[in-house]
């Protein structure tokens, strides 16, 4: 069985989202598999209606999400 690569989630607080998780096996690190999930993720919360996405972001993960805006 396949092994999963990475996960990531949110929690709705309303009509506030906070994406508490991304995390991504570090053997498949560098390959866009981040990006993707936030991607994701973050059109689910847009078709969900929520307008404000909050997260918390380590120093490795903060490029990611700076080029997300």
């Amino acid at each position: 069985m396949p092994k999963p690569a990475g996960a990531a989630g949110a929690t709705m607080y309303g009509p506030t989202a906070y994406i508490g998780l991304v995390g991504v096996d570090p053997a498949f690190q560098r390959r866009g598999i981040a990006l993707a999930m936030m991607r994701h993720l973050l059109a689910w919360l847009a078709e969900r209606g929520d307008p404000i996405v909050l997260l918390d972001a380590s120093v490795k993960g903060a490029p990611l999400y700076e080029q997300l805006g």
